[in-house]
């Protein structure tokens, strides 16, 4: 269920950067908030589970196909 912040941006937005995280095997999910934070940016904060987790900039990287996601 999204919370506040996530109303305006939408299921299929979100569930597209669920599917970049989880398309790597061994990895999931846990909590995933997505919220504008101006007129052509979204920010994000994702709660990942991985058999074998990497650094964050590995998933920042994996993130950088939505150019309006703010690294």
């Amino acid at each position: 269920m999204p919370c506040l912040l996530d109303g305006e941006v939408s299921a299929e937005r979100r569930r597209q950067i669920r599917e970049l995280i989880e398309h790597e095997k061994g990895s999931q999910v846990a909590d995933l908030h997505v919220w504008r934070v101006g007129p052509e940016h979204l920010a994000a904060i994702i709660s990942v589970i991985a058999a074998q987790p990497h650094p964050p900039e590995h998933y920042k990287k994996l993130l950088a196909t939505h150019a309006d996601l703010v690294p």
